[in-house]
């Protein structure tokens, strides 16, 4: 019977040490996820805020032709409108 017992005994004094190093492991791992995972949403916010800045940039900039010269404003819609109707051509042909 002491035979059994002390393999019993090895075997958990064997098992416990690699279950701690596991557990030890995962919070690591658990971390570096995390950290990404900030660095991620950082970056996402980073961008959203230059998409914000540039469309309020040019929102300002469509106001002031709207305020400044409404020809030229004018003149600006019909190439636009040109241009995008060769394309559709383009695009059918």
């Amino acid at each position: 019977m002491q035979n059994p017992l002390t393999i019993l005994f090895v075997t958990v004094a064997l098992i416990v040490p690699v279950d701690q190093i596991q557990a030890k492991e995962d919070k690591e791992l658990r971390k570096q996820r995390q950290e990404a995972q900030k660095d991620r949403q950082a970056e996402k916010n980073e961008r959203n805020r230059e998409i914000a800045d540039a469309a309020k940039a040019f929102r300002e900039f469509t106001r002031g032709l709207k305020n400044e010269d409404p020809a030229l404003l004018k003149d600006i819609d019909t190439e636009f409108k040109l241009t995008q109707g060769e394309k559709k051509k383009l695009q059918e042909g």
